[in-house]
């Protein structure tokens, strides 16, 4: 009953935190339409790495005619917003990158401590003449690997995170109900070696080996969807623990195998002789 119940649990908190991936979506991108003044082009990166510095650069066009649009007579300013709405910069005269010899540029870098959190965010790009003007709203995300998975790997890795998780309980369950114990008769002397107790084992050093691999698929998560990043660090200091300890357990593992193969091995000489080792 109690091996049930661990089992559901287990696999109801595996859903409960993969489930909202797989309706993960991207960012979008909401522009000002106008049918005259200046139309503004930003190139859809949509995500950035967590505390990079970067680079924006987008074009701006008269809409009636499509020319360019320069600062000779122009002035463009950027605005960045967090989640809750906080103003993290402002540029109130972006350069422009005719005056370096890069065709059509408006340029602006933004200092990585600006995204110093993984999360989403947004900036707003405004340029006025006398007699026209246009903006541009951009909502993106700052994730800690620069880059946001799909659906279709959400999925992918979801079902590869579950897998693991059954493979880590099954192993598990087989090292939990494999005899180790030797056969004994009524007067408790023994009578045969117990050969399955080396499957025990090594089924109880499998099932750590696919829990490893558990924690790596939920650390790679955790570092790609923002609805799991608050699980990160927790993530990541418990996989870095048992991923050290790993090769430890592995050689404890073939010594107690070898002490075990050893004691079973006289074990079976003295009872092929009719020898009571007890």
């Amino acid at each position: 009953m109690r091996k049930g119940v661990f089992f559901t649990i287990a696999i109801l908190f595996s859903i409960l935190i993969l489930s909202p991936l797989i309706t993960a979506q991207p960012p979008f991108i909401q522009e000002g339409v106008f049918t005259e003044g200046y139309e503004i082009k930003i190139p859809p990166f949509g995500v950035l790495k967590q505390g990079s510095d970067f680079e924006f650069s987008f074009h701006v066009y008269n809409i009636s005619d499509g020319i360019p649009v320069g600062n000779s007579t122009t002035i463009c300013q950027l605005h960045l917003y967090n989640s809750t709405g906080n103003h993290l910069f402002i540029d109130t005269n972006i350069p422009h990158s005719d005056d370096v010899g890069i065709p059509n540029d408006w340029d602006v870098i933004i200092d990585g401590n600006n995204f110093s959190l993984v999360g989403d965010y947004a900036y707003l790009i405004q340029c006025n003449s006398s007699f026209l003007g246009g903006f541009d709203s951009v909502e993106f995300q700052v994730t800690s690997t620069g880059r946001l998975l799909k659906t279709s790997d959400s999925i992918n890795y979801s079902i590869l995170t579950l897998g693991a998780l059954f493979l880590f309980l099954l192993c598990l369950y087989g090292g939990m109900v494999l005899p180790f114990k030797n056969e004994r008769d009524e007067e408790q002397k023994i009578v045969s070696v117990e050969k399955l107790k080396y499957f025990k084992v090594g089924l109880i050093f499998l099932s750590y080996v696919f829990f490893v691999w558990f924690l790596n698929l939920l650390l790679t998560l955790s570092t790609n969807f923002s609805v799991l990043t608050q699980f990160t660090k927790f993530f990541e200091v418990i996989f870095s623990v048992t991923n050290t300890v790993s090769l430890a357990l592995f050689v404890l593992m073939l010594f107690l195998m070898s002490v075990l193969a050893w004691k079973d091995l006289q074990l079976k000489k003295l009872l092929d002789k009719g020898i009571s080792p007890d």
